[in-house]
């Protein structure tokens, strides 16, 4: 980071806009990244540039498990030092923005709210011939915050009700070894021939999967929230989903108007909610259209920009005083 900061130093901008979650820059260290911290604390002393940070993830969802400790704690005390010396943060998702407008008071005016769009845009494609194995899709990273196990449960619930070759789930954005690994994790290696890893793919054909998905299968340990990218991708191509409501999917975005939920720590209720969508054409088919208008009323491109627009031309105000 030093080499870094000496290239701002040369440099001299105005504005440095950094993003952030904690997996991005401390991979192997479960999210942490002491260095960090002192790039920022460096860009302050010189006191050259203003700092944005945009944050799509703050840290593992706290709580009394092993993991919920050792992992979301530290990143917890990460990202808290970021958030005091950061000059501007822009949260992708409201929970964390109510919550640290209130911690923060003093930085209130400096602090925003933005959602994520769909880094995926609807491509047209001719129509295949109907599938006779119903295509669950799960799209997106390995991630922690991931519940795969949501997913291998839906599987078993449909497999169990109507036959093994009745579904199938497509994983996008993960490879084999990625898919034995989570497997092996929930103890549900049995699934294997009913899951298949579609690993990295172009923009064309992963658009090409939504398309062609009758369900999608989206659970996540903190809930859906406006921070996905992965769902938005979903919203955009008017495709049913089926996520999970858990501590960061707030108020702000009435999300049970367009989407299908179930609680985070229910992976029973998932599992049945998944069968009788996928038993019921016309419910997918609303939940789509419903999907759809509301992604371009609130969450399309263009509304996205203006955002980051004002967002700028305001921080221009605030540098100005």
């Amino acid at each position: 980071y030093q080499k870094i900061t000496q290239a701002l130093r040369e440099l001299e901008p105005e504005l440095i806009l950094i993003q952030y979650t904690p997996y991005l820059y401390g991979p192997e260290s479960r999210g942490m990244h002491p260095a960090f911290l002192g790039f920022l604390n460096d860009v302050q002393k010189t006191k050259l540039s203003q700092v944005m940070l945009m944050v799509h993830e703050l840290h593992y969802p706290l709580g009394l498990t092993p993991d919920r400790l050792l992992v979301g704690v530290p990143q917890a005390m990460q990202f808290s030092a970021l958030a005091i010396l950061a000059d501007r943060i822009i949260f992708s998702y409201d929970v964390p923005w109510t919550r640290w407008s209130k911690l923060l008071p003093w930085k209130k005016n400096r602090m925003s709210w933005l959602p994520i769009g769909s880094s995926i845009e609807p491509e047209p494609i001719s129509q295949s011939p109907g599938e006779k194995t119903k295509v669950l899709l799960q799209f997106g990273s390995a991630h922690p915050s991931r519940l795969f196990s949501f997913s291998f449960a839906a599987l078993d619930e449909i497999n169990r009700a109507r036959g093994i070759h009745y579904a199938k789930i497509f994983c996008l954005g993960i490879t084999r070894v990625e898919l034995k690994r989570e497997l092996e994790r929930a103890h549900r290696t049995d699934l294997a021939n009913s899951i298949v890893a579609l690993g990295y793919l172009p923009a064309g054909e992963v658009s090409a999967w939504i398309k062609k998905s009758d369900l999608v299968l989206s659970p996540f340990i903190d809930g859906i929230s406006t921070r996905r990218s992965s769902v938005m991708a979903m919203l955009a191509h008017e495709q049913a989903v089926l996520t999970t409501l858990g501590c960061h999917s707030g108020t702000q975005v009435p999300w049970a108007d367009f989407l299908a939920a179930t609680p985070a720590g229910d992976s029973n209720a998932f599992a049945k909610e998944a069968l009788r969508l996928l038993e019921d054409s016309e419910a997918r088919i609303q939940l789509g259209k419903k999907g759809g208008d509301y992604y371009r009323a609130h969450f399309s491109w263009p509304k996205i920009t203006r955002g980051i627009l004002e967002l700028f031309e305001s921080n221009g105000k605030v540098m100005s005083n």
